[in-house]
């Protein structure tokens, strides 16, 4: 089944919007200082009215003293975005999780942006990140070895990008 190009730049948009509101549910999150730690497809659902919601909150944390009290500008946190803590290392889904998370580093919000962009390139590609890589050897190969998603998609991604677009010499969709 072929889709026109108008129908095709919809899709786009409608993509689009749900990742920005995933996008600012996660920007909630940090500005009252939880980190979710567990962000993926799965973890991501709609309501009755077709509005991007985030589940399963059983592994966040609160992090830090990032309490935002009332008539706080939203968004904007109180304390240092780059603070990293100790927590618990492997938590979360693998193919989501961020490198420092794998590894067992100290971490903060910023695990959460990984993975959202991981999600981002999963929902925009259609491919799923890192299906090629074996969960026994992911943390050695993702995260040592500096293993990017883009590697993965970087003939197919383009492609699909190029053939979204409107043709520059038309003046319609």
């Amino acid at each position: 089944m072929l889709i026109s190009r108008s129908e095709l730049n919809e899709l786009w948009l409608e993509r689009t919007v749900i990742l920005m509101r995933i996008a600012s549910a996660v920007e909630f999150l940090h500005a009252n200082g939880v980190a979710h730690r567990d962000l993926h497809p799965h973890n991501i659902g709609f309501d009755s009215d077709d509005t991007p919601k985030l589940f399963d909150f059983g592994l966040a944390r609160v992090v830090g003293n990032k309490r935002v009290p009332p008539g706080t500008i939203p968004g904007k946190a109180l304390d240092d975005d780059d603070a990293k803590y100790q927590m618990t290392g492997n938590t979360g889904t693998l193919r989501y999780m961020a490198p420092e998370i794998a590894l067992g580093e100290r971490y903060g919000l910023k695990v959460d942006v990984y993975s959202l962009a991981i999600v981002f390139h999963e929902v925009l590609s259609l491919l799923k990140p890192f299906a090629n890589v074996p969960p026994t050897t992911f943390t050695s190969t993702v995260s040592i070895k500096n293993c990017y998603v883009y590697n993965e998609i970087s003939n197919t991604l383009p492609t699909f990008i190029q053939a979204s677009r409107s043709d520059p010499h038309s003046h319609s969709n």
